[in-house]
């Protein structure tokens, strides 16, 4: 199987490219920087190839697409800037053009990375079928995004869409911004105190290497699987992790709990219901936090 990666250097994408030449698959990464991409990708793997993509615009389907090709769609602009109008702006328009040109092109099997912030401030198992309603610009950046890829659908053209409704991810590359980097950080600099939120949140945390390995099976299934969450189904307090990593890494660090404040935009407890994840063959699902 043949496939076409967009994000390949990012975070997931990372874990995505080797999870899928792991299992055998031909890849073609897309990636705006060819250095950057020689860096991160193993480009020593014959089974890879890099094509320079600088603006999903500037992408062209004919020469991307093989045989048997199936698309894992994972380029976002301002990723992690939830609350920014811009993820609406900079993605909506690029976006749904190229994986309408890619799906017109013939390659329908399309796998697209969507998010837990589509369903809003909701509180406990959040299932596939409730009625997303967003609270930031980037949850309504991603539910719009599919929205318009149902509406093509419904348009007449051939689309096998699995939407990955992405839960919270962790693990090696995750940018330096997010909890555990600057956690690890810390504990890298020695400090003595670790400020943090008081952690008694309880969110669904899925290691970035799981849903790798789920994002590749997504593409190997015959026909495209709708809307799939992507979590463990386990709500685990932030403090939980914070507390496990600390004693993966073995280090000593007093742990300043209520130093910040909840998130605003996040409901207090929340997790991913699995259970049309557990119907699928091939699919993981973490039993407890892989750390680091």
């Amino acid at each position: 199987m043949h496939l076409i990666v967009t994000g390949a250097t990012g975070f997931i994408g990372r874990a995505v490219v080797r999870a899928a030449l792991s299992r055998g698959h031909e890849v073609t990464a897309l990636v705006r920087d060819m250095d950057k991409g020689r860096a991160l990708l193993p480009e020593e793997d014959k089974a890879l190839t890099l094509s320079p993509c600088a603006d999903l615009q500037e992408a062209e389907p004919d020469k991307l697409k093989r045989e048997d090709d199936r698309l894992i769609h994972l380029a976002w602009a301002e990723v992690g800037k939830y609350t920014d109008p811009q993820n609406l702006l900079a993605n909506l328009g690029p976006q749904f053009h190229f994986l309408k040109r890619m799906a017109t092109a013939g390659v329908t099997h399309q796998v697209v990375a969507g998010s837990c912030l589509e369903y809003g401030k909701v509180e406990g198992a959040l299932a596939e079928d409730a009625a997303p309603a967003p609270v930031t610009y980037y949850g309504l950046a991603k539910a719009t995004l599919h929205d318009m890829l149902k509406l093509l659908e419904a348009g007449g053209q051939e689309l096998e869409l699995s939407w990955l409704r992405c839960f919270y991810v962790y693990g090696p590359g995750q940018r330096a911004q997010a909890l555990l980097p600057q956690l690890y950080a810390a504990i890298e600099r020695g400090d003595e105190t670790f400020n943090m939120s008081p952690g008694d949140q309880s969110r669904d945390f899925i290691h970035v290497e799981t849903l790798a390995h789920n994002m590749v099976a997504a593409a190997e299934q015959p026909r495209g699987l709708g809307t799939l969450n992507m979590g463990s189904g386990r709500a685990l307090p932030v403090l939980d992790l914070v507390k496990a990593a600390v004693a993966a890494k073995g280090a000593k660090i007093s742990l300043n709990t209520g130093y910040y404040d909840y998130p605003g935009y996040e409901p207090f407890s929340f997790r991913a219901d699995v259970a049309k994840l557990k119907t699928i063959p091939g699919m993981r699902i973490d039993e407890g936090p892989v750390l680091p």
